[in-house]
């Protein structure tokens, strides 16, 4: 798992309620799919 940065959970208007953390992060599986999917985007 990466840390990517924040969100600025402020923005987000009414889903603000529903975020927990305010950390980003990709999972390996999501940089492989990357990776496998959309190689020119990474």
């Amino acid at each position: 798992m990466e840390y990517i940065g924040k969100i600025d959970i402020e923005k987000l208007g009414e889903l603000k309620n529903q975020i927990i953390k305010d950390d980003v992060v990709i999972t390996e599986e999501r940089i492989r799919h990357i990776k496998d999917r959309h190689p020119r985007r990474l």
